[in-house]
């Protein structure tokens, strides 16, 4: 059964949220990599965005061939911690500075990647993007750039971000990132089994990003398709895997801002639209302006928990 509040808020995705222009410029593709690149496991959003606006004057791809490029990422760590009060802040940048020879090690091999690698015929460039419009060749071209055995495999840029890197990119509309947020809406509403066993773990190598997303990979992105496939008749614009993933992606990290509250199990899909309605006029914009904002998020958490009472 189609979990009630979904398709209104898919609508609104397709509406507020569609799917990016194909970029038009290899520097586009590239900050829209670096954005990717800076992702943590257990970071936000508005953390995520922080640190790639901290890091932004030594992202470009001259920029990250250099050999004092941890040096200099460290510099900016350390004066940005010294400027600040802010716990949070403080915090992600702790973190950062343990990251940041795996970050160097994946910005490096991305550029090298990017300079003199080819996939069927093509540099990174948008004329390739073009062609991965075609959605066989976009699933073969995340398999080369993160599975450990890819031919353009990128060292530390695992299936999530990818995926979130080609969407970005205008592209791989029939793929879901198999993140948290996504698994846990499918193990609530579909009760999906989505946890390999050991014996399926161990045929994953430690190169990759995390074993059992490949695992659950092909599940996922069948499931989304099946879901797109049933909403289709109830809107105008056909749906698109990409499109039910970016809805639940909104509601799962807007709910997430409820944790270690009894107001979580409350906030369904439908109590999200309530709530993105009646604080924000139904726009998913004026709500990213407070959730992907390191300076506004903690405003919005608190006014969540007043609105769930």
């Amino acid at each position: 059964m189609m979990p009630r509040g979904l398709v209104e808020l898919t609508k609104i995705v397709i509406d507020q949220d569609p799917l990016p222009e194909k970029p038009r410029t290899l520097d586009d593709i590239w900050d829209k990599f670096t954005g990717c690149a800076v992702i943590g496991p257990i970071r936000n959003n508005a953390e995520n965005n922080f640190i790639h606006e901290i890091l932004k004057d030594i992202l470009s791809r001259e920029s990250v061939k250099g050999d004092d490029w941890i040096r200099r990422a460290s510099e900016i760590v350390r004066k940005s911690k010294s400027s600040t009060m802010d716990t949070e802040k403080i915090g992600v940048l702790k973190q950062l500075d343990q990251e940041l020879v795996g970050l160097n090690e994946t910005l490096k091999h991305a550029s090298e990647v990017f300079e003199n690698r080819v996939y069927e015929g093509r540099r990174i460039s948008p004329e390739l993007f073009e062609h991965l419009a075609n959605h066989s060749k976009a699933q073969e071209f995340v398999s080369q750039i993160c599975h450990p055995r890819g031919e353009l495999k990128i060292s530390g840029f695992g299936l999530v971000k990818t995926i979130l890197w080609l969407h970005g990119c205008g592209v791989g509309h029939t793929m879901v990132p198999p993140t948290n947020h996504i698994k846990s809406f499918l193990e609530e509403y579909y009760n999906m089994s989505l946890r390999p066993d050991q014996a399926r773990r161990r045929r994953y190598t430690s190169e990759d990003e995390a074993g059992e997303d490949w695992y659950v990979f092909s599940p996922i992105n069948q499931k989304f398709g099946e879901i797109a496939t049933q909403m289709a008749p109830k809107l105008s614009i056909p749906p698109t895997a990409r499109d039910a993933g970016v809805a639940v992606f909104w509601y799962k990290s807007t709910q997430n801002l409820l944790y270690k509250t009894s107001a979580k199990p409350r906030f369904t899909l439908e109590r999200f639209l309530d709530f993105l309605k009646d604080e924000f006029r139904g726009r998913l914009e004026s709500l990213g302006d407070k959730l992907f904002d390191i300076d506004s998020i903690e405003e919005l958490e608190n006014r969540l928990r007043d609105y769930m009472g």
